[in-house]
């Protein structure tokens, strides 16, 4: 009789074949669910979890309703063996192998991997299709048939298995997985060493288990969907850890007239856990591409209080310790003619400039050249305001750092600075120190200035740093003026549209004037209305047409009425100022201190403004980004500082490069291009 047919048939005088078949679906079952209790539980409660966590972050990931990977997992199979002959002529038992039933006669590890392909046939169904190599080894022991005998039986089996899975999906991510599989038998053999008493025999030369070679399986799991990649790229990989259970059978022929049922075959339960890596491109919702309804791809917010005429400011004004020098001259240059530079003045004026700059009030009009230069009135007068501080604090001292990287004249720079000082206000010589270098401490340009602006550059390094023992020395400059209101008149346009704008321009029109501004390429813009109110004027209605260009060639236009008035109040404001170095990124970061005094000083319901500059060093688009990061830093910034003091605060960012029209100061010398690298915020209560 071959090797694997039972030579005589085990006591069935009790049992029919009906009950062999459900015997056997028994058996197997019951090696699972109480063999593996604590596993069980464990899916369950990563299921309720997954379930929990899942509908949350379901909106935070993509779609991807296509995707193809791979899955690498290990195996833990679970064998009933069944009743047989396993054993060679030379070795048989008399009555078989495996004469009672046993709930799990073995167990082992094997490999499971291959590829994989997932389609999506409805947001909340995928099907899959894998194509694994499939590891069933394992170990059995027959030590229940015959008294002490342990007999061992090592099955090597391998099977290449193309299965089809049914995704249920709750959420983007967490699912159950079901279906079932068609392997093919690669390897299906076995060795088995006989144990009498303890004693083991030779181990067996290996021999085929008898069968088919086309087999089925059942599979049942979950999984998570972990992904990757950031959301709004368009190709995502995916990561997924999965756990399942399958159940293998068929693996062994049953003769009936020989053996009792299907229980005598063998079966082979499995618990794998594995993942597996996928990518797919996303699917994301389409745009109506048909220009939106009126106020719908813009919104237009007029200025509240309505338009001021004047606004009285307190402006902290930061003092930049840098006096700069011409070339080819070690003098302090001073105004004439159109040029405004230092004020220069005698030890007779002295008392006259002090009178001066403690009752100035700075009346601005509309001419904003004229406010660029009366804004650099304070600087112009820096030596003046270090020596009238060092007479009322005589324990400061001063180090003054020269520097002149082309004619290397920084000692005699610096020197020139300490000679104003001590003639003009009459500082002890011994309190200055000054000394020279080649290069500033920070100096201006990189190796990325373009070879145009390096001149410019280059005349910034001509300077004397001031610096002091005593921090009040360089303290900021508080001036109250009284200038013309326009931050808080500004009427602010949005593009509110998801649509990818190329560019857009805004036309107003009403009490008689119609006016364009832009293009503008950014989504918000502030517009100055001034010309579009004549003084005496009633409250007017205006209209707002914003025509805008999409990056695929279309065009959107719309129109909005508003409405404008004035206030015969004056405004009242606080401006405050962050000046960067050449380059400088960090400011921010270095200014916590300062902002959090900003932040505090804040009135609840307060406007503020936060607006971005740079000189004209550089191009235009680098300018103009550079100048809307710096002012969104700080607005990100003092928005965390208001919400942690529960301050309600209208917080608005612009960055306006080096726009001739907007920029501080004149960007003619040195000094107004270091006053231009800055983010101003205006507070307006």
């Amino acid at each position: 009789m071959p090797v694997g047919t039972a030579s005589r048939v085990r006591n069935t005088s009790s049992r029919t074949a009906t009950s062999c078949i459900s015997d056997s679906t028994s058996k197997q079952f019951t090696i699972f669910f109480e063999g593996h209790m604590k596993l069980t539980r464990l899916f369950t409660l990563l299921a309720v979890l997954a379930v929990m966590v899942g509908t949350t972050i379901a909106q935070e990931t993509p779609s991807v309703p296509t995707r193809y990977g791979a899955h690498l997992g290990l195996n833990f199979n679970m064998a009933g063996s069944g009743y047989g002959e396993w054993m060679t002529p030379a070795d048989r038992r008399p009555g078989g192998n495996f004469i009672e039933e046993v709930r799990n006669d073995g167990s082992g590890l094997g490999l499971y991997a291959g590829l994989s392909g997932q389609w999506h046939v409805l947001d909340w169904l995928a099907i899959q299709g894998r194509l694994s190599y499939d590891q069933r080894s394992l170990t059995v022991i027959d030590d229940q048939s015959y008294p002490n005998v342990a007999d061992e039986f090592n099955l090597n089996i391998g099977l290449i298995n193309l299965e089809a899975l049914a995704k249920l999906y709750l959420g983007r991510s967490f699912h159950f997985t079901a279906g079932g599989g068609v392997a093919y038998q690669m390897t299906s053999e076995y060795t088995y060493t006989k144990v009498d008493n303890g004693t083991a025999g030779a181990e067996s030369d290996p021999i085929t288990v008898p069968g088919s070679n086309i087999i089925g399986s059942f599979v049942g799991g979950l999984g998570w969907d972990i992904f990757l990649s950031d959301p709004a790229e368009q190709q995502q990989w995916i990561l997924t850890p999965f756990a399942e259970a399958t159940w293998m059978v068929g693996m062994r022929t049953v003769d009936f007239e020989s053996q009792g049922g299907f229980d005598d075959g063998l079966s082979v339960i499995t618990v794998r856990a594995g993942v597996q890596l996928a990518f797919g491109d996303a699917v994301r919702d389409e745009v109506e591409p048909a220009a939106a309804p009126v106020g719908k791809f813009f919104r237009i917010t007029p200025p509240e209080d309505g338009i001021f005429s004047k606004r009285s400011t307190n402006e902290y004004f930061p003092i930049r310790p840098f006096v700069f020098f011409d070339y080819g001259s070690t003098e302090i240059p001073r105004e004439n003619n159109n040029n405004r530079r230092y004020n220069v003045i005698t030890k007779d004026e002295r008392d006259e400039l002090i009178a001066y700059a403690r009752n100035t009030i700075m009346d601005v009009e509309h001419d904003a050249e004229v406010q660029k230069y009366m804004q650099g009135q304070v600087y112009y007068n820096i030596i003046n305001i270090v020596g009238y501080r060092l007479q009322q604090t005589p324990t400061a001292n001063l180090t003054l750092i020269g520097s002149d990287p082309k004619e290397k004249n920084g000692a005699a720079l610096a020197e020139t600075v300490k000679k104003y000082l001590v003639d003009v206000w009459e500082i002890d010589p011994s309190r200055i120190t000054a000394t020279g270098q080649e290069n500033p401490r920070v100096p201006s340009g990189t190796a990325r200035t373009p070879a145009a602006d390096r001149p410019n550059a280059d005349i910034e390094n001509r300077r004397v740093e001031i610096t002091s023992n005593d921090p009040s020395i360089g303290r900021r400059a508080v001036v109250v003026s009284e200038r013309s209101a326009r931050e808080e008149n500004m009427i602010d346009i949005a593009i509110t549209t998801n649509e990818a704008i190329e560019s857009w321009q805004v036309t107003i029109s009403g009490n008689g004037q119609r006016k364009s501004y832009g293009p503008f390429t950014y989504k918000e813009a502030n517009i100055d209305p001034v010309g579009l109110m004549s003084e005496g004027a009633d409250p007017t209605t205006f209209t707002a047409e914003v025509v805008a260009k999409t990056k695929d060639g279309r065009t959107l236009s719309d129109s909005e009425p508003f409405e404008l008035r004035l206030n015969n109040k004056n405004s009242m404001a606080e401006r405050h100022a962050l000046i960067f170095e050449y380059s400088d990124e960090d400011l921010v970061k270095r200014s916590e201190q300062f902002l959090a005094e900003i932040a505090k000083s804040t009135p609840n319901g307060a406007t503020v403004i936060v607006s971005g500059f740079t000189d004209n060093i550089g191009s235009d688009e680098f300018n103009l980004k550079l100048s809307k990061d710096r002012a969104e830093e700080v607005k990100t910034n003092l928005l965390a500082k208001y919400n942690a003091a529960g301050k309600k605060v209208t917080l608005r960012a612009f960055g306006y490069g080096e726009s001739s029209d907007r920029h501080p100061y004149t960007n003619e010398f040195p000094e107004g291009r270091m006053y231009n690298r800055t983010v101003i915020v205006d507070i307006l209560p």
